[in-house]
C-alpha cells in the first residue's frame, strides 16, 4: 500500500470510528410498537429511530409469535427498493428467526432525506455529495445502518442469540461494510451480488447506481481526485480485512450492474472464513429464490451451533 493510500485509509478509520462514537452516544428516541399491518402468523412491529442530522428512520421488526428470544437477521434492501409488505421477509420467522429491516433514506419509502447537501448532481440519491466523504449520501445510509446494528445487538444481547447480516445488491454491499465496521460479534454475513466494491472502476464503467458519478466526471474531469478520495472512505475492499464473521457471498458472472470482477477485490481481502458461489450464466438476479432458500437453511444450521 502506498504511503498516500495508507494515510487515507487511516483517515477513513478515524472518520468511521468518530461517527460510530457520535451515533452510539446519541439519544435515538427508539420506538418499537405493534404495527397496524395485518399479520396472523408473526408479530410485526413498527420501528422508528432518530439518526444522523435528525432524520427519522422507519422499518419493521418481524418476530415469530411463539418466541421473542430468537436469532435475529438484519436484512438490507437493494437500491431504490423500499418496505411495502412485511410478508416479503416471512421466510425468516418461518424458521424461528426475527428480522429487522429499515428503509434506506431517500429511496422512496417512509425514511426521508431532508438535510441539504453541499453539492448535488441530478436527483438520484447516489448523486449527492460525492466529492467530499463527509457530504456523501452513503455516509447517511451507513449511519442509519450502524444504529440499526446497535438496536439489533441490544435486542439479542441479554439472550445471547445469534446475529446475522444479509443483503443483496446495495444490501449486499451494506452487509459487507457494516460487518467490517461492527463493534459487535456477528454469527455470519450473507452478501449477494454485492455493490460497494471497486468503486472507481464502477464509476468509470458507469455500472449500476454509481453510473451517475461517472456521468458527472465526464462533465467535470477536474473533480476526479476529490471523487477518488471520497470513494476510498466507502469502498468495501479497503475495509474487508476487518471482518471477523464468516462471509457467504454470491455473484452472477454475467452481472453488469454489480460486476463480479468488481466484488473480487473485496472478497480477496476478507480474512475470516469465506465462500463465494458463482451463478454461471446469471446476471444481477444471481441465484434468486434458490439463493435465499440456501441462506435460510445455512443460517438455521449455524444458529444451532451457537
Amino acid at each position: 500500500m502506498s504511503g498516500k493510500l495508507a494515510f487515507l485509509m487511516n483517515e477513513a478509520g478515524v472518520f468511521w470510528q468518530g461517527l460510530i462514537d457520535e451515533l452510539y452516544a446519541s439519544d435515538i428516541k427508539l420506538s418499537i410498537v405493534p404495527s397496524k399491518v395485518a399479520a396472523t402468523t408473526v408479530n410485526v412491529a413498527d420501528v422508528a429511530f432518530t439518526s444522523l442530522y435528525g432524520e427519522r428512520v422507519h422499518g419493521y421488526l418481524i418476530q415469530p409469535q411463539r418466541d421473542h428470544t430468537s436469532p435475529l437477521v438484519i436484512d438490507y434492501l437493494g437500491y431504490m427498493n423500499h418496505l411495502e409488505d412485511p410478508m416479503q421477509f416471512y421466510h425468516w420467522p418461518s424458521i424461528g428467526f426475527s428480522v429487522l429491516v429499515i428503509d434506506n433514506r431517500g429511496q422512496g419509502g417512509k425514511t426521508l432525506d431532508t438535510s441539504p447537501y453541499a453539492m448535488t448532481y441530478g436527483k438520484m440519491p447516489m448523486g449527492q455529495g460525492f466529492t467530499d466523504p463527509d457530504d456523501f449520501y452513503m455516509k447517511r445510509v451507513i449511519a442509519d445502518h450502524l444504529l440499526e446494528l446497535k438496536i439489533a445487538h441490544d435486542l439479542v444481547a441479554s439472550s445471547g442469540q445469534p446475529l446475522f447480516l444479509r443483503g443483496g445488491s446495495q444490501g449486499g454491499g451494506l452487509a459487507t461494510m457494516i460487518g467490517a465496521l461492527s463493534p459487535y460479534d456477528l454469527t455470519a454475513i450473507f452478501s449477494d451480488v454485492p455493490s460497494q466494491s471497486n468503486l472507481m472502476a464502477r464509476i468509470d464503467a458507469r455500472a449500476g447506481s454509481y453510473g451517475v458519478i461517472g456521468e458527472y466526471l465526464a462533465v467535470y474531469p477536474e473533480k476526479r481526485a476529490a471523487v477518488e478520495r471520497t470513494m476510498r472512505f466507502y469502498d468495501t475492499q479497503f475495509f474487508a480485512a476487518q471482518i471477523k464473521a464468516p462471509v457467504f457471498a454470491s455473484c452472477g458472472d454475467q452481472d453488469t450492474t454489480c460486476p463480479m470482477a468488481d466484488y473480487l477485490p473485496t472478497f480477496d481481502q476478507i480474512q475470516s472464513p469465506k465462500e463465494l458461489k458463482v451463478y454461471t450464466g446469471h446476471a444481477h438476479e444471481g441465484g434468486g429464490i434458490a439463493r435465499i432458500r440456501w441462506e435460510v437453511d445455512k443460517a438455521a444450521t449455524l444458529a444451532q451451533r451457537v
